[in-house]
């Protein structure tokens, strides 16, 4: 994928078809795969992905293209589920937790790590 640099982040110039197709599969797959609700919340997501797949991948801005998937992933129609690049901050602070977690497989099975705690990142009060 060819990238620009643009202050401090990466933005994608173009996505190849297959680029955008892959993405568009695992994608797909992941939610399938890994969805908290194995009825996707009353959505027959499968049929949506299908149907949406041609016209997706036929975007080739690769804002747009994002843009298109996220509007995808949100048909599941479930409060705080999107889709986007690492590269963007579209997620409002007050939605944010303010860490980064990656998956760790661990002798118990596999866990989220806490990788860093950003600094402006207020802790959650409980009354």
């Amino acid at each position: 994928m060819e990238m620009a640099h643009d202050g401090s982040q990466f933005k994608p110039r173009i996505l190849t078809y297959d680029q955008r197709r892959q993405v568009f599969e695992r994608t797909v797959t992941k939610v399938k795969k890994y969805y908290f609700d194995p009825g996707f919340n009353g959505t027959d997501w499968p049929a949506l992905a299908h149907s949406a797949r041609d016209q997706i991948l036929a975007v080739e801005d690769p804002e747009a293209f994002e843009l298109a998937m996220h509007d995808l992933v949100r048909k599941l129609g479930t409060s705080h589920t999107g889709f986007f690049h690492q590269s963007v901050r579209r997620v409002p602070g007050r939605l944010a937790i303010g860490a980064t977690f990656r998956k760790a497989e661990t002798p118990d099975g596999p866990r989220w790590i806490v990788q860093d705690v950003h600094p402006a990142a207020r802790p959650i009060r409980r009354a």
